[in-house]
């Protein structure tokens, strides 16, 4: 990374790979309720009749609807343990950085996509692509990074690699779509090539998936 850094080169590096690990957290949590301990930075999923999980947490920010702001967890307002926060820290050290203001910002006003926005974008900086958005008093959601290994994801498919990028490009999130598949690749270490001007072709454990770009280097098909 560069001074040149942005938060939308940060996100197009990590969508594909967090909308793949997010589809991979609904199988595995399920319709499980949560708890989170601030003191032990854990984040507890029960259900009856289902196993409890307890992953290992980092609070990250949260989204009030009352003041319409985000709230960087760095910020800390609450008095939380470095345990559950440390993690945002680490963000906004790297924000400043690189050189980008929304990551140094405490508080912003809140838009529709802000949260997720700054959540990929942090799952980018730490390598954590597990993410959960629980809701709290007043509507406020508190937004979490998680780690377990049971949110270790499969080998990448034809179905499950395309299928994401395809999910990806339909939050309306990816800017530059080449860069979004080609990070993809490289975190899940995927070998890629260009076998056309326009195409890039990704060896996954069940065949090669195709992905076309047009001019602008939008995607225009996947193909596999």
């Amino acid at each position: 990374m560069t001074g040149a850094t942005t938060l939308q080169w940060l996100v197009d590096g990590a969508v594909v790979l967090s909308t793949e690990q997010q589809a991979h957290l609904v199988g595995v949590l399920g319709p499980r309720s949560w708890q989170f301990d601030a003191v032990r930075a854990t984040l507890t999923f029960s259900g009856p009749g289902l196993e409890t999980l307890e992953a290992r947490s980092h609070f990250v920010g949260s989204a009030a609807p009352g003041p319409s702001s985000w709230l960087w967890a760095w910020e800390n307002l609450n008095g939380y343990p470095e345990a559950a926060v440390g993690l945002a820290g680490r963000v906004r050290q790297l924000g400043q950085q690189y050189g980008v203001p929304e990551l140094t910002t405490a508080e912003m006003p809140l838009t529709a996509d802000l949260p997720e926005r700054l959540v990929v974008a942090a799952k980018y900086l730490t390598g954590l692509y597990s993410h959960y958005s629980g809701a709290v008093a007043g509507g406020t959601r508190a937004l979490l990074l998680m780690e377990h290994p049971w949110f270790t994801l499969p080998a990448p498919t034809k179905l499950g690699t395309l299928g994401s990028i395809g999910q990806a490009l339909a939050t309306g999130m990816v800017v530059d779509h080449v860069r979004a598949v080609q990070s993809y690749a490289q975190v899940r270490g995927v070998p890629l090539r260009w076998t056309a001007p326009d195409a890039l072709e990704l060896a996954l454990t069940d065949g090669p998936g195709r992905v076309r770009f047009d001019a602008r280097r939008r995607v225009v098909g996947l193909d596999g």
